[in-house]
């Protein structure tokens, strides 16, 4: 693939060579979604996209799509705006600077006709990606969650349902550190524990609802993802 002078990805690099195949394969899996109704979805939230590259791309490919991003990075919420504007779809995209959990606190609240209708999270870091699969949960959403960073935690004290499973938090942890070995000799042991985290992510939810999918390793190592075709 192609590297810069000083061996990492720029930005132009890595959308080129990662990340846009990542958010083409989303595009892709979306597009299969089926809804109870069999209608087609349309409303979406983002959840940890502040730079809008999953969003702009359903957007692009799903004309009447209307995505809310939420991610607590500022600056990453300001590329996004201008990323969706330069792209001409910033009318279909909310840009949210807020904490994930207290998006979700107001939006269980709220009593707004406009509910979201399918979750996604391309690469949400560490438990970002347990409370975006809470969410939809509770909230009886489609899903496609791509996690990443799994030993990070940002949202404590919200404990991550597969933690509950594990026998204690050493378990917890040395799973999680295992995910992230980036020895190629370590590759097997990485996906596998992928695999166990993830599974355990899909018993929050009905026998078969959940499945696991995956995309090429050769544009992520962090390729397990959740899917959740419709809503109960």
């Amino acid at each position: 693939h192609v590297v810069s002078a000083n061996g990492k990805l720029t930005r132009r690099e890595y959308l080129v060579t990662k990340k846009n195949k990542q958010t083409q394969w989303f595009v892709e899996r979306i597009a299969h979604l089926a809804s109870k109704d069999k209608q087609p979805y349309w409303r979406f939230l983002d959840v940890g996209g502040g730079r809008g590259d999953l969003a702009v791309a359903i957007a692009l490919n799903f004309p009447n799509a209307h995505i809310t991003v939420v991610d607590c990075n500022e600056s990453s919420i300001a590329a996004g705006k201008v990323y969706a504007t330069k792209c001409n779809v910033d009318d279909r995209i909310d840009f949210v600077y807020q904490n994930f959990s207290d998006y979700y606190a107001e939006y269980v609240n709220d009593d707004t006709d406009d509910r979201i209708d399918v979750v996604v999270a391309l690469h949400a870091c560490g438990d970002l990606s347990d409370m975006a699969l809470s969410f939809a949960q509770q909230n009886e959403c489609a899903f496609v969650i791509c996690p990443c960073c799994y030993p990070k935690r940002y949202l404590a004290p919200f404990t991550p349902f597969w933690h509950g499973l594990c026998k204690n938090a050493d378990e917890v942890d040395s799973l999680s550190r295992m995910v992230e070995l980036d020895n190629e000799s370590k590759d097997n042991e990485s996906r596998r524990a992928m695999i166990v985290i993830n599974s355990m992510r899909r018993q929050a939810f009905g026998e078969g609802c959940v499945k696991l999918e995956e995309f090429s390793n050769a544009i992520s190592k962090r390729n397990i993802v959740l899917v959740k075709d419709s809503v109960s």
